[in-house]
Order: structure tokens, then sequence, then C-alpha cells
């Protein structure tokens, strides 16, 4: 009975592990040749001779402190490997339709949900847009997020700012507290030079003193140049608001000018210890009390995500298609347009503040020459497509990983996903490090010295 007992347990045993195939993802590593010296922060060179088979296209590669996707990493190396979809990318399943859907999200959370056009004979789309209400307050940082087909590029942020600032006003160099006098304020630029901090908006503005009403024309030059302009009647604050988002800190040049007709009319109070503004040109150095204060981000509220909300002028750095174009092109190369199985446009939320949402929405399609329409919001979860390449020669110095800074022996872990490629000890040496090389910009033809600007031992010889 227990020899029975035992043969039907290794045959039940023997019929799942057949019955239920796994897919392992797996490589070989057949060769590698990493190099063993470099210098401080370098980027990690050598070779790898690796094969692939049904690894996620986004498994990472990784070594200390930076990584890159495989499929990154594959292609700055212009191999040629198989994958399990058209696009290499994720594959997404949808379950769950309703006509709306309502969730909440922490700072930093994500979530994506998406359409279904199923169309036995599609023709293209007609219209679509998504409603969103967004509980999310004011805030200094960035609340809400979208990237329509979750594919990494951004189409939409919360862009409107209120008039609450982040920060006090900032004035750069300039101290009260050391104020040697006024000066009257001409055409010229009167400018002050300060870091500020994230912010939806930006308000520039300067304190004048006058009695008159005057016009006056107020800007900021960082890696652009934008400029507004604001009036006055008397001694106080004049200023006005630009539309600067950013989600980093920089720095910027804040300038004050008299509009034509409004010279001399109005002064502003100027110092000159350890100066960082001018007037005029830099050479001119003074502080004056010019200032600039961020804005926070206005609460979302509910808004419609449709063409003309994504072609706001302040979305222009996104370089958006509208709505139709994103959503065709999606179809056309990941379904072929064949919708008969039903085609998934992915939209992902990501949330940069507690916030309750709520969204709904449809799209309009062409199915044989009929508009139809999908209402339903699904709920959908991903598949990474899978890689397969057989044995390759592997530049790992594409990978763009750096080794540490610090001096002295390193353990190098090189892993791909959760295993390990290659581990071995490298030498970061005191090696001389070229932070620079000016000038950047020469004339044709004309004989230049350049200067290399260098950290660390005696350099004798240069190759360029």
């Amino acid at each position: 009975m227990k020899k029975e007992l035992v043969l039907i347990v290794a045959l039940l045993i023997f019929t799942l592990s057949f019955t239920f195939p796994a897919v392992i993802a797996s490589f070989s590593l057949v060769n590698e040749s990493v190099d063993n010296e470099y210098g401080p922060g370098a980027t990690l060179s050598g070779s790898l001779n690796l094969s692939l088979s049904d690894e996620p296209y986004n498994s990472l590669l990784s070594a200390f402190s930076s990584q890159i996707s495989l499929k990154d990493f594959l292609d700055a190396n212009n191999v040629v490997y198989n994958c399990t979809t058209t696009t290499c990318g994720a594959t997404f399943s949808a379950s769950n339709p309703q006509s709306s859907k309502s969730f909440t999200l922490a700072p930093g959370e994500t979530k994506v949900i998406g359409f279904k056009v199923t169309a036995a004979n599609y023709q293209g789309i007609d219209t679509g847009s998504l409603t969103i209400n967004s509980g999310a307050l004011e805030s200094c940082s960035q609340p809400l997020k979208i990237d329509i087909l979750d594919d990494g590029n951004l189409n939409w942020r919360a862009h409107r700012p209120s008039s609450a600032p982040c920060t006090t006003k900032n004035y750069g160099c300039y101290s009260a507290a050391d104020k040697d006098g006024e000066t009257p304020i001409d055409n010229r630029d009167y400018c002050g030079v300060m870091t500020i901090s994230e912010g939806a908006g930006l308000r520039v503005g300067a304190d004048v003193i006058g009695t008159t009403d005057a016009d006056f024309f107020l800007s900021a030059r960082y890696s652009d140049f934008k400029e507004c302009s604001a009036s006055i009647s008397t001694t106080g604050a004049v200023s006005c608001i630009l539309n600067i988002s950013t989600e980093q800190t920089q720095n910027y040049t804040v300038c004050i000018r008299a509009s034509l007709g409004d010279e001399d009319k109005y002064q502003i109070s100027f110092e000159d210890t350890a100066p960082c503004g001018y007037v005029d040109q830099p050479t001119n150095a003074n502080d004056l009390s010019i200032f600039a204060e961020p804005l926070k981000y206005a609460a979302v509220g509910t808004f419609v995500l449709n063409d003309t909300e994504l072609l706001h002028p302040d979305l222009n750095d996104l370089n958006n298609n509208d709505f139709e174009g994103i959503l065709e092109g999606h179809i056309n190369s990941v379904y072929g347009d064949d919708c008969s199985s039903g085609c998934i446009v992915p939209i992902k939320i990501t949330s940069g503040a507690s916030q309750s949402i709520t969204l709904s929405g449809d799209v309009k399609y062409f199915d044989a020459g009929i508009v139809k329409t999908e209402s339903s919001l699904y709920d959908l979860s991903t598949t990474p497509s899978l890689i397969t390449m057989p044995e390759k020669d592997l530049d790992l110095s594409k990978a763009g990983l750096s080794v540490p800074t610090t001096y002295g022996n390193s353990t190098l872990i090189l892993t791909l996903g959760t295993q390990t490629l290659v581990q071995k000890q490298i030498s970061i040496l005191a090696a001389p490090v070229i932070a620079g090389v000016v000038p950047q910009i020469v004339p044709a033809a004309v004989d230049t010295v350049f200067f290399a600007i260098v950290s660390g031992e005696n350099i004798t010889t240069y190759e360029w």
C-alpha cells in the first residue's frame, strides 16, 4: 500500500511539472574582460560575452550606484536580439471595466488605468478625453503628472500657479543693512542674481521709491529668458508673475527697467558689499533691492485632459501631439491597427502629493465607418517583454556605469536583475581627472590654445 501511494505521488508530481511549465529567465556569461584599473569616477569598461534567454527587457544592469536597463544596454551596443513583442516593452492586460475609477495615491505612488478599443475593422480615432478630479491642495512640489501610453514620455503635469509664495522673498546678495543709498531707474537693466527653489511660477519684483504712475519691465534669465510688465503709483513693491515652472532649484538673474517715458520716476536702493548684482552689465557690480519668489502649484481640482489641455502653451516643452494622434500612433505601432481582440491604451498617473483621484472619459473611434464610443476605464496589469539573444560580445562602456570616486581598491559586483554577472576587485588610481576643456567654441581655421581643467597629479602628455 505504501509503495502504491509513493508511486501515485511521484506520477502526480511528474504530471504537474509538465502540465504547468514555467518561463525561466536565464543568461549565460561565456566570457568577461572587465578592466581592472580606473581613474576616480571613470566609466566601467571592458567586454562581456553574453547570451540571453527570456530575460525581461527592463532587467537592470547595475554596478556600484549606477544602472541601465537591459534593452537600453543592448541598443547602445547596436546588437540584434529577439523580443516577445514588436515594441519590446511592457504588455498590458485589462480587467474590471467601470465608467469611472476612484483611488487614493500617496506622494510618489502611481496608478495605471486605460481604455480598451475593440473593433472588427478599426479605422482610426475620432476624439478622446479624460476628466480628472484631484483632491491635491496647494503645494510647493509638483502634485500630479500623466503619461499617456506609460512609455516614459510625460504628456501632462500640473502647471497652474497659485498666488501664494513657497518661500519668503529672495533678494540674492542684497542686504538692506548694508544699504548705501538710492539710484534712479532708467531704461537700463538693474539686476540681482539669486538661487530659487521649485515652484509653479515665479514672481519677480523690486522695492521702489516714488510717488507717480509708472510702468516697468521685469525679467528673469536662466536657461531661457522671460519678461513681464507691471505698474505702480507709489512707493512699494512692483512685481509680476512669470510663467516659469521648475521642479529643481536653479539660478536666476532677475532684472528691472523703466518703460519708455517713465525713466527716473522711481528710485531703487543699492549697496556694494560683496555684490553679485549689477547695473546694465556685470562690470557695474552693485546689489539692488530686487527679489524673486517661487509660487505654489494651485489646487488641481477638476479638469479635462483633451487636445486643448495637451497643447496648452505651459506644456510646450513636452512636445505633445493631440489626444487622437497619441492614441492612433500607439495602436498602429503596438497592434498594427488590428483591434479585433482589443487594443489597450494605458494611462499612468503619478502623484506628488497625498490626494484622492476620480477619472472618467471616453474614446470615440471608427469601426467599419461607424463611430463607436468606449467609455469604460480598466484596471491594467503589466507583463514585461522578454529578450532572447545568441552569444554576443558587448562593450561594457556603453552602459555608462561609473566606478567610485574614492582612491583605493573596490569590489565590483556587476549584476543583471538579481543575478551576479561579475564580481572582482578593481583599483581606483590617484590619476588626474580632467574636469573640462576651455574654450569650447572657437572660430574655424584659427590657431587656438586650449586649457584643460585638471585635478590630481601632474600631467606630462595629452592625447586628443
